[in-house]
């Protein structure tokens, strides 16, 4: 399975896991490998350019394109991932769907590459980068789901980040 097949099965909605699933790497423990979170982060970077330019297929690379797992794996991973989507479909819904559509897309990719951005210099304080993978992982899931409540709870989440992060610098 290749993610040009996946990507045309999942249509427009693909933006949500495609933030979603960095984000989630971030977070975890993962985060302290050294360059992972930049890495990622310009990835992350990548795709909400394209999402703030309105672009409804996302452009990648023909040799990340033709890439493809095996199918065997596929069916693995998704009968491992059954039980947290199961989980997941009870705690979010489909609530204040306005937030996940249109303009409020874009401005919450905006959010994401200001947090992208941020992890190579996060990167210098180890898992330091994990709260921007949190709040890549909440817009995600917001997407994805097409849950404006949660998409509240992100942004909320990052005004009090970005707070916490000015008074820390100009803290004397």
């Amino acid at each position: 399975m290749s993610l040009d097949s996946v990507m045309k099965i999942a249509g427009h909605r693909f933006t949500g896991p495609l933030l979603l699933i960095p984000g989630l790497i971030i977070f975890s423990p993962l985060s302290g490998i050294p360059l992972l979170p930049s890495f990622l982060g310009v990835t992350v970077s990548l795709i909400c350019v394209q999402m703030i330019l309105g672009r409804r297929h996302l452009w990648f690379p023909a040799g990340m394109q033709s890439a493809s797992l095996d199918a065997s794996r596929v069916l693995r991973l998704v009968r491992f991932l059954k039980k947290p989507a199961h989980y997941l479909d009870r705690a979010t819904g489909q609530r204040l769907t306005w937030m996940t559509h249109g303009l409020a897309t874009r401005f919450s990719a905006a959010i994401c590459l200001l947090a992208a951005l941020s992890m190579p210099f996060l990167e210098i304080i180890p898992f330091a980068s994990t709260l921007a993978g949190a709040v890549i992982a909440l817009f995600g899931l917001s997407l994805t789901t097409r849950d404006g409540l949660l998409m509240l709870f992100a942004l909320v989440f990052f005004g009090g980040l970005t707070a916490l992060g000015g008074n820390l610098l100009l803290a004397d």
